[in-house]
């Protein structure tokens, strides 16, 4: 179970990371005198679209190491409950 810890943890991270990558974006389109954590956003938005990157990245890999978990899809749930609940 160990070895998925790095694996769900990095999916956890993803899905908020995207949504604020995302709304940075949007939020640059509507108002371009927005800032991104007072930072101009043409200088912040590309920090999180690389960090976008290395947490694909990470997952990628984290999913890579773990393959054998993922050859039968109850056998994941049961380790992501496992670790979860």
């Amino acid at each position: 179970m160990n070895e998925l810890l790095s694996e769900f943890n990095v999916t956890n991270i993803a899905e908020p990371f995207y949504s604020m990558t995302l709304n940075a974006e949007y939020q640059n389109i509507l108002d371009i005198k927005w800032t991104v954590f007072n930072e101009p956003p043409m200088e912040f938005i590309p920090v999180l679209i690389d960090n976008l990157y290395n947490i694909d990245g990470t997952l990628l890999k984290e999913h890579a190491k773990n393959t054998r978990y993922h050859e039968n899809a109850a056998d994941y749930i049961s380790a992501f409950d496992h670790v979860y609940f």
